[in-house]
């Protein structure tokens, strides 16, 4: 089906809308002059695998070739934005890298060329962050800050909506969580279901869940965290290992 130009490919367009712009994929600030600097980063990539040893070199050679090569022709076809994007975001910050170390070759030059390239990336994400905003707010972002004040084995319980779970689970990644209502129904790696743990992060939202004790150890607008009481019956099932399931149909 993937590579049957006469398949629809609309069952695999997964969550994007459309296709997101080559460029973005290459730290490039805008589409303009874009092809200028696909060619001038090409030669850079090959410059740098000049002197890596023959085997990475041919490793990386047969990655780039051939992830830019399948990137085009999914570009091509009706529906086929998840797979560019896909391919892309493995191979395009190989290439940078690859480039990256070619630029270091040519010496003053080199830096010239990356210091030119870091300012032209970070006009560009500056633009797509004012345009889009952030995927995160700033609340959730500051749960990583509480996770490095708790002991790294104490276990937290997320009383939240289910998809919210996903983030709050990264931002907790020194520690063991879990939920008593996970998130089904998805490819996402889901928490493990306990009642029991050490501590509790609970969505502001909500009201303080019975079988906390005391008042928030740490609290901003979107989140509050509160120790939960010893007494709470069951074992501790939390675990920094996530359940995958696999539901697609595809």
């Amino acid at each position: 089906m993937l590579f049957d130009p006469s398949a629809s490919l609309r069952g695999w367009g997964g969550d994007l809308p459309a296709f997101i712009p080559t460029w973005h994929f290459f730290s490039l600030g805008s589409g303009t002059l874009a092809a200028v600097a696909f060619a001038a980063i090409g030669a850079l990539a090959v410059l740098g695998l000049a002197r890596a040893p023959r085997p990475l070199a041919l490793s990386l050679s047969a990655v780039a070739v051939l992830g830019v090569g399948l990137a085009i022709y999914f570009h091509e076809r009706t529906f086929g934005w998840y797979f560019h994007f896909k391919l892309l975001a493995f191979v395009a910050p190989l290439i940078v890298v690859c480039a990256a170390a070619g630029a270091a070759r040519l010496r003053t030059l080199g830096v010239a060329l990356v210091s030119a390239w870091l300012a032209f990336a970070l006009v560009g994400a500056r633009d797509e962050i004012v345009g889009t905003g952030k995927q995160l707010s700033d609340s959730t972002i500051a749960v990583q800050s509480w996770s490095r004040s708790l002991p790294a084995r104490a276990s937290v319980r997320l009383d939240m909506w289910a998809p919210d779970e996903l983030w709050t689970a990264y931002m907790l990644s020194r520690q063991r969580v879990c939920s008593q209502a996970p998130l089904f129904g998805t490819d996402y790696p889901r928490v493990r279901i306990s009642r029991r743990a050490d501590y509790v992060l609970v969505d502001r939202r909500l009201l303080k869940p019975f079988d906390a004790v005391g008042r928030p150890l740490r609290e901003n607008v979107g989140w509050a965290l509160y120790r939960l009481s010893p007494t709470v019956p069951g074992p501790d099932l939390c675990s920094k290992r996530m359940v995958q399931q696999v539901t697609s149909a595809y």
